[in-house]
C-alpha cells in the first residue's frame, strides 16, 4: 500500500504516549489529543551516530535480560530502557535519561506522554515547564490545557484527573543523533490506524528535553509507513 501523509486530528505520540514497548508482546503508547495543526520542523542536525557519549552515573551498571522493561504510567505500560532510562519515575514524572541514543529514544516515548493534555495538569504543567524547550513552549502549554479541558468535559472527569489514553508504540527509528540534539520517529498503532510520528529533542543541562512542536500540537504523521525501516522493541518477558 502506498504511504500516505496524514495529520491526524486526535493523536499525540507517546509517548507519547509515550512516552518503547517491545517486539510483538510489549506495549507503549500513543495518546489521543491535539488538533490538525502542523508540527514544528526538527532541528537540522546532521546524523552522527558515532558520537555517543555515555555518562556512567546515569546508566544501569548491571543491565541484564532484555534492554526494555515496562513501567506503569496511569493506564499505560510504557517501556523503560535499562541503560537509557528514565531512571526517575517519581510523582508520575519521567526524568533521568542517559546521554545516549537509547536515552533519546526513551525520552521520545516518555516526554510526549507527560506533556500531553490527557496526562492531567498535575503532570503536563510541570513537565512542559521543566522538560520542554523551543519557541513554541508557551503554545504547547496553552494547547494542551485546552485539550485537557475539552476531553475532561467529554469524559466527565473531575478537574486534575487524567483522561483516557490508548494505543501502542511498536518500533522506533533514529533519524538523527548528536550529543546536542536528536530526532526519533516512533511507529504507533491505535484505533485501527498505524502511523509514524517524529519527536525532536535537545540536550540541555543534563537532560533530554522535548522541542515543543509548532502551535503546541503533536499532529505530524505518516499513515501506513514501511515497518522495515524501524527497529522493533525487544520482547519483554
Amino acid at each position: 500500500m502506498e504511504t500516505e501523509r496524514k495529520k491526524p486530528s486526535k493523536w499525540l505520540i507517546a509517548v507519547l504516549a509515550i512516552a518503547s514497548a517491545v517486539i510483538a508482546a510489549s506495549v507503549v503508547t500513543l495518546i489521543r489529543s491535539g488538533d490538525g495543526s502542523a508540527a514544528a520542523p526538527a532541528r537540522d542536525e546532521t546524523p552522527d551516530l558515532s558520537a555517543n557519549p555515555v555518562d556512567p552515573d546515569r546508566t544501569d551498571p548491571n543491565p541484564s535480560g532484555p534492554e526494555w522493561t515496562t513501567a506503569e504510567f496511569q493506564s499505560l505500560a510504557l517501556p523503560v530502557s535499562k541503560t537509557g532510562g528514565p531512571f526517575d519515575l517519581s510523582d508520575g514524572r519521567a526524568r533521568g535519561f542517559a546521554h545516549t541514543e537509547l536515552g533519546a529514544v526513551a525520552a521520545a516515548i516518555h516526554l510526549p506522554a507527560r506533556v500531553s493534555g490527557p496526562a492531567g495538569p498535575n503532570i503536563f504543567e510541570p513537565s512542559i515547564a521543566e522538560q520542554t524547550t523551543g519557541p513554541y513552549k508557551t503554545d504547547l502549554a496553552i494547547t494542551q490545557a485546552r485539550i485537557y479541558e475539552s476531553e475532561r468535559l467529554q469524559y466527565g472527569v473531575p478537574y486534575g484527573d487524567p483522561t483516557p489514553m490508548s494505543a501502542t508504540v511498536e518500533a522506533y527509528k533514529i533519524d538523527r543523533y548528536r550529543p546536542a540534539a536528536a530526532k526519533i520517529t516512533l511507529l504507533m498503532r491505535g484505533q485501527g490506524v498505524v502511523i509514524s510520528s517524529p519527536v525532536s529533542l535537545a540536550w540541555e543541562g543534563d537532560e533530554w528535553k522535548l522541542i515543543a512542536p509548532a502551535a503546541g500540537s503533536f499532529s505530524e504523521g505518516t499513515e501506513n509507513p514501511d515497518p522495515s525501516a524501524f527497529v522493533m522493541f525487544e520482547k519483554v518477558n
